[in-house]
């Protein structure tokens, strides 16, 4: 079971590239609800990157026209 959450941990979703700007490593994206800072809204914790909607809007834009799937599921059940 250490083994797995090891591996787990380890694998990224996303990365910031060398200008800054936020890109997909493959076209799994994990993350956890979570407040923003403004505490207004929610946002979305991946990879140890807390995105507002924006900014995942952002990331996802050059995908528009592909199928998307939303699933909301209890921590620790993946």
């Amino acid at each position: 079971m250490r083994r797995r959450i090891r591996e787990r941990l380890a694998e990224r979703d996303i990365v910031r590239d060398e200008a800054g700007r936020l890109q997909l490593l493959r076209d799994l994206v994990r993350g956890q609800l979570t407040e923003s800072e403004d505490g207004e809204a929610p946002a979305v914790l991946v990879d140890d990157l807390v995105l507002s909607w924006d900014e995942l809007g952002a990331l996802l834009l050059p995908l528009v026209g592909f199928g998307l799937r939303i699933e909301i599921h209890h921590p620790g059940q993946e």
